[in-house]
């Protein structure tokens, strides 16, 4: 029950602060609204990479408590998602910013990510890709997966999306499973490259919660939505 949340409560531990996100840092990806900040780790090998998933809203048209409370809902429901299990990024809290008219929710990557992730979109339009078709049915089925379970994840937490697309849904790299004990180096090199895109789609995570909603008896659709 959203009504019985503190609004003073932070729902994860050690929530984001504002200062640690300067737009100036913020790195955008390809065909998508989600943004990279990349940050100081422990590793210099392993940098900790987090994601901003920005809901705007319009201060005079917008009911913002409303979207206040939807906001921290989705950050606690999602302080525990794994991506490997629940094909959803876990979210570290959120930040509001009056003054830019959004909520920035933190995501993390996960540790071993090295990479960026590119969205869907970016990669269906890669000229890498070519418009010809790289991947078997199997693997269609197994990157189709994640994203069921992202789906069944947030209608068991009673949370609708809204907006699954291309643009929506970010791929994390797959990891070569190559020894080096049985390739030459210029068969690494080949066995490398056929385990990338776009050999390999990846593992896709959703994203993209700008139009998220709560779906409960008592709660409006409607973008001026009100608890009755």
């Amino acid at each position: 029950d959203l009504s019985v949340i503190d609004p003073g409560h932070n729902v994860v531990p050690n929530p984001p602060k504002e200062s640690d996100y300067p737009d100036s840092l913020s790195i955008s990806l390809r065909c998508c609204n989600v943004f990279v900040f990349p940050r100081a780790s422990t590793s210099p090998s392993a940098p900790t990479i987090d994601l901003v998933d920005r809901r705007y809203y319009d201060k005079e048209q917008d009911n913002v408590d409303y979207i206040r409370q939807i906001v921290r809902q989705r950050a606690r429901i999602l302080s525990a998602a794994d991506p490997e299990a629940m094909g959803i990024f876990p979210c570290r809290g959120f930040i509001h910013r009056p003054h830019l008219g959004r909520f920035d929710p933190v995501l993390s990557l996960p540790s071993t990510t090295t990479t960026y992730p590119r969205s869907l979109r970016d990669l269906l339009t890669d000229p890498l890709h070519g418009g010809h078709a790289s991947h078997s049915l199997t693997e269609r089925l197994f990157f189709s997966k994640p994203l069921a379970q992202a789906v069944f994840y947030m209608h068991t937490s009673r949370l609708v999306h809204k907006n699954i697309r291309p643009e929506s849904i970010l791929v994390l790299p797959a990891a070569p499973s190559i020894s080096s004990g049985d390739f030459s180096a210029s068969q690494i090199k080949r066995q490398s490259k056929k385990s990338i895109f776009p050999y390999v789609l990846g593992r896709p995570v959703l994203v993209g919660f700008d139009n998220v909603r709560q779906v409960e008896l008592g709660w409006a659709s409607k973008r001026n939505g009100t608890l009755s």
